[in-house]
């Protein structure tokens, strides 16, 4: 298909993988605490590698490892399962250089823990599959994110939700929990990659054998900062701290933790994080001040929240400067409200103890928005906003004279068979010099699943 001669698409893969959770074609360099973004490339082509990660009770990480010359375009299909780790319910996968040796290795976010696949020694043997990761799977896990709640932890949860009166004997309790976003970032300005994760908990309460009670379902959540021990090849040795503290308590704050995006948002020389969680019934938008300032983190100081503001169950979350005054802004989608908000840092920072200015930028009628990506696809120097949805949409938003207005909608294609856009990646796949999108298309015929290159025609 072709729309209005700017954009086309071409399938990639489909039929083969279903039940895509994520698309990874971006990473950044270890001391950039500006977070340019740019392009996963693991054979140093100068083209994107795409990174697709499958969910399900067997993960599976695909690689797209580009073989095409200049304004082509031929992929080698790489693909890494957990072996001995089933990486169940594998939710996201990051490409940065952990171990320090130039090479891009990728950290999967999963039920089973959080799982570090190291790229083979030799750049070279990027499709070596053998030599990704470890040959044993314990040491594929990174240390502090194979934990399980204990019953004492299971029971504080529960009191801290029904109250010190409750009677666990009432109930059978199963406890689900694994990691839904990860990044890859320095946030101890070690001049070393270590990784930040949030952690969604859900348990449920239902009624024991001869017990008169409702059944109940508790959802918690958390965001973990694991840090390197120095240019680790394996998961041993890694440092993890809860930085998801709430606003005035001390217990965990992010129920339903979903998005999670590494910035320097208050300027002052270290990376801290904004978080999106769905679930939250207070403040679903935040971000966490990292206690360091350039320099090491003490693990032991807490991470000051500070409010963004509120959407209704939230599902893309962006950080970009889109009002154009030097200062990082967010946007987030809500496929319930229908909405994209653009949240506005105050003219004084980011610190602020009530919710930043926020503008409904776009209300959608005919289909849910889903995942949102800050762009520039037409190279003129100005983000669009480049939105998946349901219904197969995918569209652009151009920002007008007052980019807290609404903001114009563009048409890049309606896929058919149509499917939830959940899930967006970017980059020059083509080697021609502008902005290709890559979309998984979740479609309800598991046949119809597939994953789409929509080609950047916008410059000639």
């Amino acid at each position: 298909f072709r729309v209005g001669g700017v954009f086309s698409g071409v399938l990639l893969t489909g039929r083969t993988f279903v039940d895509g959770v994520a698309v990874t074609t971006a990473t950044f360099h270890v001391n950039d605490m500006s977070r340019a973004r740019i392009g996963v490339d693991f054979n140093r082509d100068g083209q994107v590698d795409p990174v697709v990660a499958y969910g399900g009770t067997r993960g599976v990480i695909q690689i797209l490892l580009s073989q095409g010359n200049g304004g082509r375009v031929g992929f080698v299909n790489l693909t890494l399962d957990g072996g001995e780790n089933a990486w169940k319910n594998l939710a996201d996968v990051a490409a940065g250089d952990i171990d320090g040796d130039g090479n891009l290795d990728l950290i999967g976010a999963s039920q089973d823990g959080l799982v570090y696949m190291r790229h083979p020694s030799d750049p070279s043997r990027t499709q070596v599959l053998s030599e990704w990761g470890h040959d044993r799977g314990a040491l594929e896990l990174l240390a502090g994110s194979t934990d399980t709640l204990s019953p004492d932890e299971q029971f504080a949860i529960v009191q801290q939700n029904l109250g010190p009166l409750v009677n666990l004997d009432n109930y059978e309790i199963t406890v689900e929990q694994g990691y839904t976003r990860v990044v890859i970032a320095d946030f101890d300005n070690d001049g070393r990659n270590d990784v930040a994760a949030s952690r969604r908990l859900r348990m449920n309460l239902e009624p024991a054998p001869g017990k008169n009670v409702e059944p109940i379902a508790i959802i918690a959540g958390s965001i973990q900062v694991l840090f390197n021990p120095g240019n680790a090849q394996t998961g041993e040795g890694w440092t993890a701290t809860i930085v998801s503290q709430h606003e005035r308590h001390a217990m965990s704050d992010r129920e339903g933790a979903a998005g999670l995006f590494a910035a320097d948002l208050d300027g002052d020389g270290d990376l801290d994080l904004v978080s999106l969680a769905r679930d939250d019934v207070n403040v679903q938008v935040a971000w966490f001040e990292n206690p360091g300032g350039p320099g090491r983190v003490d693990t032991s100081v807490p991470w000051t929240q500070y409010r963004i503001g509120s959407i209704r169950r939230g599902f893309g979350l962006e950080v970009a400067d889109l009002t154009g005054d030097g200062r990082l802004d967010v946007v987030a989608t809500s496929p319930e409200q229908k909405q994209m908000v653009l949240f506005v840092q105050p003219s004084t920072g980011p610190k602020r103890a009530y919710d930043w200015f926020s503008t409904p930028i776009a209300t959608f009628e005919s289909f849910e928005p889903l995942d949102v990506k800050a762009l520039d696809v037409d190279a003129d120097g100005v983000l669009e906003l480049i939105v998946g949805g349901s219904g197969g949409a995918l569209r652009a938003f151009e920002s007008p004279a007052d980019p807290t207005t609404t903001w114009a909608a563009r048409v890049i294609t309606t896929f058919n068979p149509p499917g939830n856009v959940g899930l967006i990646g970017y980059g020059d796949l083509d080697g021609d010099g502008d902005l290709d999108l890559l979309a998984v298309v979740d479609a309800e015929d598991n046949l119809n699943d597939r994953l789409m290159w929509v080609r950047n025609e916008l410059i000639p």
